[in-house]
């Protein structure tokens, strides 16, 4: 599909193969996603952009349906943006994206100030993914 070569499975989610399937537009948005896409003003380009030059800063390899992952990109007019997505059945599925918060994260947006971490939470509530 879209001329990926198919990879043993590893833990790590490969960032390469992200952006690989970003440029292919083998891209699916939940319902979630696209409802906070409104609500905070962000547009898909700027996703699609964060995805392709972003860095992976956490790896959430337990989630369901598929393992998961926080991109880490920086727009054009230097605005960091978290887009949180994984893979599966050689699709990019889109689960949130949000402008990290200051509160949150440290000056570099990769890292969590501690005792902030929510994710486990949040992806107990929105991964049904809308298969």
């Amino acid at each position: 599909m879209c001329g990926i070569p198919q990879q043993k499975i590893t833990k790590d989610i490969d960032i390469n193969k992200i952006k690989r399937l970003c440029e292919c537009e083998s891209i699916r948005w939940t319902e979630h996603a696209l409802q906070r896409l409104i609500k905070r003003n962000i547009r898909q380009e700027d996703v699609k952009y964060s995805l392709q030059n972003g860095d992976v800063i956490e790896q959430y390899l337990d989630d369901y349906p598929y393992p998961s992952c926080l991109i880490l990109g920086i727009l054009h007019n230097n605005t960091p943006l978290h887009v949180v997505c994984g893979i599966g059945n050689d699709e990019l599925w889109i689960i949130t994206t949000y402008y990290p918060n200051t509160m949150k994260w440290k000056e570099d947006f990769k890292t969590r100030i501690a005792g902030r971490k929510n994710s486990d939470m949040f992806t107990k509530q929105i991964f049904s993914w809308e298969i």
